[in-house]
């Protein structure tokens, strides 16, 4: 439908179908505009919660990993030290690290029950109290040797068993109440006490002063080295 309409001092027909479809159009146009700015803002900020969700899930799974990581490790012992200052408010509390560390107990007697034990090259009893002698095979030779401490035994000894050969692998107590030193398959060295086990169990035992006994359940010595005329002492030996 055409209107007449007046611009200019002329009058035009106008099309009032194509007038609406324009204002349509721009009203669709304006609302699309709107639309748009609101959802643009709406989809980066929903970008930005993904990657801040995302970013935080991979820090919580660090920090746990991490987290994990340090339970499973074997830290050295902690010890703590507080010194607090004339301020009541102002305490230092310091934390040092320090390493445990233990010495093994230094074994003086050995005993039969009910099997034999052994002594295999290298292993050797120690004076109770100063771990100043110790006993046993120093590569391959039956004696009693001069130590400088737990674990450090010199070659200097105060007695040595006359053995056939000095390739003693086995220094065995055993209930027949026989105290004998093997090489691989032969006995190299015996005390010669073999009676068929009465009177055990039996033990081997070194003293403070390096006295080497081999006594029966009565603690009466049935073996000690002749070679060597040792003061009579107290010899402590278990129950």
């Amino acid at each position: 439908m055409n209107q007449q309409k007046v611009f200019d001092g002329f009058p035009h027909f106008i099309n009032t179908e194509d007038e609406k479809h324009s204002s349509l159009d721009n009203i669709f146009g304006t609302v699309s505009i709107i639309i748009a700015v609101i959802l643009v803002p709406l989809k980066l900020l929903k970008g930005r919660v993904a990657d801040a969700m995302n970013n935080s899930t991979i820090r919580t799974s660090f920090i746990t990993s991490i987290a994990t990581s340090i339970t499973k490790t074997d830290f050295p012992t902690i010890t703590t030290k507080t010194s607090s200052t004339t301020n009541a408010a102002s305490t230092t509390k310091t934390v040092f690290l320090t390493k445990t560390t233990t010495t093994p107990a230094a074994t003086s007697s050995l005993c039969t029950d009910d099997s034999d034990k052994s002594l295999f090259d290298n292993e050797f009893l120690y004076s109770p109290t100063s771990q100043t002698y110790a006993t046993g095979l120093l590569n391959g030779q039956f004696g009693v040797y001069k130590t400088d401490g737990y674990g450090n035994v010199t070659s200097t000894s105060i007695w040595l068993a006359e053995q056939k050969s000095k390739l003693g692998v086995e220094l065995k107590l055993q209930r027949d109440r026989s105290l004998i030193v093997y090489a691989p398959g032969v006995a190299i060295w015996g005390s010669g006490t073999h009676n068929g086990g009465d009177g055990g169990p039996f033990c081997l035992v070194i003293s403070d002063m390096g006295h080497l006994r081999w006594i029966n359940a009565k603690k009466e010595i049935l073996w000690k080295p002749k070679e060597l005329q040792y003061k009579q002492t107290n010899i402590c030996c278990p129950q």
